[in-house]
């Protein structure tokens, strides 16, 4: 009788971007220069991407062509990652969103119920190019948070994950090309920010934590649900979180509350 015999010989696990990193010379261009990048390699160039196009009226007054791709004009360099998403960015992921409709009419100005359930003050018709006015927020107390907002990031809707398979082929083939595969998310400070509003959010640490850990719960729980759906396709490269929660005179919340309120999201 014969033996079988398992192979100590490791098996090389496949480059693919998934398993393992493509070889370099099968990554896009721009791939390996932002991989370079972040590596701190010695003498690369700098890698060219899009910015905040805050002076843009004033550009197309003093003659800026406008008829010409910004990829173009600025010379960028085409994307060397691909954001898999679905976990908010200044909002949180409401599946379904709050309905965008106008609820008030003042004459130049017009308030607007957003997709985060946001109450905002817009000029009449107009949505982009300058900083709208929020005027109301979703959650005001515990009834609030469960009943206007809470179901609306379930983990399990299905709608959710109704795009799952064809966004993940897009990734997997990104992935395929070198590029750094990033999972964008809402920070916990902005997350809270856009539920209960800048101003009353630094009461509400000391009003209703009991609402703030609550919300933190259902903010963990989404994430940690979504990332492990993607985790079954890709490997994710980099975690980027908006924050918002310093500004020029440093940290809105102290270090304490941090970890109490954003660390800490099973507490009661």
């Amino acid at each position: 009788m014969s033996a079988m015999v398992a192979s100590s010989t490791p098996v090389a696990p496949a480059q693919d971007g998934v398993d393992a990193l493509p070889p370099r010379e099968a990554m896009s261009e721009a791939a390996r220069k932002l991989r370079d990048t972040y590596a701190i390699t010695p003498g690369i160039p700098f890698f060219k991407r899009e910015f905040g196009y805050y002076s843009l009226d004033a550009w197309k007054e003093q003659g800026m062509p406008q008829n010409v791709p910004f990829a173009d004009l600025f010379d960028f360099d085409p994307p060397g990652n691909y954001s898999l998403g679905q976990l908010g960015w200044c909002e949180a992921a409401f599946i379904p969103a709050f309905e965008v409709k106008v609820v008030e009419d003042r004459g130049e100005y017009e308030v607007e119920q957003d997709v985060a359930g946001r109450y905002v003050l817009y000029f009449k018709g107009r949505r982009d190019g300058f900083m709208p006015e929020y005027l109301d927020h979703p959650v005001k107390n515990m009834r609030t948070w469960t009943e206007q907002v809470l179901w609306r990031l379930d983990t399990e809707t299905p709608a959710r994950y109704a795009d799952l398979e064809a966004r993940m082929a897009k990734a997997r083939a990104a992935a395929g090309e070198g590029k750094m595969i990033v999972q964008n998310v809402i920070g916990g400070y902005m997350y809270l920010r856009s539920l209960i509003g800048p101003e009353k959010l630094l009461f509400a640490f000391y009003d209703m934590p009991d609402v703030i850990h609550a919300c933190m719960r259902a903010w963990f729980e989404l994430a940690d649900a979504v990332i492990a759906r993607h985790q079954q396709y890709v490997t994710i490269d980099e975690l980027f979180m908006a924050e918002d929660i310093c500004y020029n005179h440093g940290c809105l919340i102290s270090p304490g509350m941090m970890r109490e309120f954003l660390f800490h999201t099973t507490n009661s």
